[in-house]
């Protein structure tokens, strides 16, 4: 397969992904998503075609069925490997995604992705965390200014790659590289989305200059604050000659009543949180009530329990829609959405709130690929 693939057991955290309007800069990557097939004769589930991989789509030829001499048998056969190998497909971009963040490979299996997902393969760059998920690989973490400049070489060097040109050297203070060549190209034509949350001055200056989509906290305050900190996001981008989407996160209780939304929220996020977590979290970014204040800590303290930070959007499925639809004016491109529960949840959200935005003009209806 593209690039090289090795299959682990997947550990990922599903995050499920609103966005305002199609992302233009796409281009004709759109035209080459894989349309739908069916799964043991459940259409909602969906797989790409074996046309969509040219070079690997008669992969069974390398089992040897010419012992099954029954002809009937040896088509119930083929059919069985070929279900396999249709159920493996399904579960692939994860394993994929786990593959390439364990083992540091971020061209070939980043085009993997790019072709198993027909164009729709997102980078997230996160350019420092904590310290201790460094020490634990007997890594040290750069400082602060050192982190962005290592990650701007780094970047420089994939999108070339991605690029049409071939053959190239690159030079830099953390990086000498000769002779760079790299195929598949991604699909399109066009390199993948980039995005980023930095915070800091130079984080938002590396975010604004280099990616496609900027994350922010929204405001719990307002949409007009919200609204500003967007404004000021993309004022910052057109200062370096360019025109980015805003994103943001939120954290989504919705029940069929507000009270119910309410008293689900009040049940996991105040009364049962892991507050020990909590604490150890906080205590990491040097958040406790000897540096803070009591009344700041706690404040943190239900901040963190509310999905790592995220906006909370809590009421019934017309609460949820109508706030979504505020973000969206304030000039949010798109959401990150977290459910608590996501089995219980998201069928729920997809039948009640999905067809609100769309009713109210914030989103189209997509074909439903896997």
């Amino acid at each position: 397969m593209y690039g090289g693939y090795r299959a682990v057991k997947p550990a990922c955290r599903p995050r499920a992904w609103i966005v305002r309007k199609p992302v233009e800069r796409l281009g004709n990557r759109a035209a080459c998503l894989p349309q739908p097939g069916i799964v043991d004769g459940n259409a909602d589930q969906t797989c790409l075609s074996y046309e969509h991989f040219e070079k690997t789509r008669h992969w069974y030829a390398k089992y040897d069925l010419s012992r099954i001499k029954d002809k009937d048998k040896r088509q119930r056969e083929e059919w069985k490997i070929s279900g396999e190998y249709r159920k493996a497909l399904l579960g692939e971009p994860m394993k994929l995604i786990e593959y390439i963040v364990r083992n540091d490979r971020p061209f070939s299996e980043i085009v993997t992705a790019d072709y198993i997902g027909g164009g729709r393969f997102g980078l997230n760059l996160v350019v420092g965390w904590n310290e201790g998920e460094f020490e634990m690989f007997g890594v040290e973490q750069r400082e602060h200014e050192a982190r962005y400049e290592y990650a701007q070489e780094w970047l420089d060097v994939m999108k070339t790659i991605w690029s049409p040109k071939q053959d190239f050297n690159f030079e830099g203070r953390f990086f000498n590289l000769k002779g760079i060549r790299g195929k598949p190209k991604p699909v399109g034509g066009a390199r993948p989305l980039i995005m980023n949350a930095g915070a800091s001055d130079t984080g938002r200056t590396f975010a604004v200059r280099n990616c496609d989509a900027f994350f922010l906290q929204a405001s719990r305050v307002s949409t007009e604050e919200t609204a500003g900190f967007v404004n000021k996001a993309k004022e910052l981008a057109r200062t370096h000659g360019r025109e980015i989407g805003v994103y943001t996160v939120g954290v989504i209780t919705c029940r069929r009543t507000r009270q119910e939304a309410e008293d689900y929220y009040r049940h996991v996020i105040l009364d049962n949180a892991d507050f020990a977590a909590i604490d150890s979290i906080l205590a990491m970014k040097n958040i406790t009530p000897a540096t803070k204040g009591r009344e700041e800590f706690e404040r943190q303290r239900r901040f963190y329990a509310n999905g790592m930070g995220g906006l909370p959007i809590i009421g019934d499925a017309d609460d949820v829609a109508k706030t979504l639809a505020e973000l969206s004016h304030a000039g949010v491109t798109g959401i990150g959405v977290s459910l608590i529960n996501y089995l219980d949840e998201l069928p729920f959200f997809c039948e009640e709130v999905l067809p609100r935005l769309a009713r109210l003009g914030l989103r189209e209806r997509q074909p439903q690929f896997a």
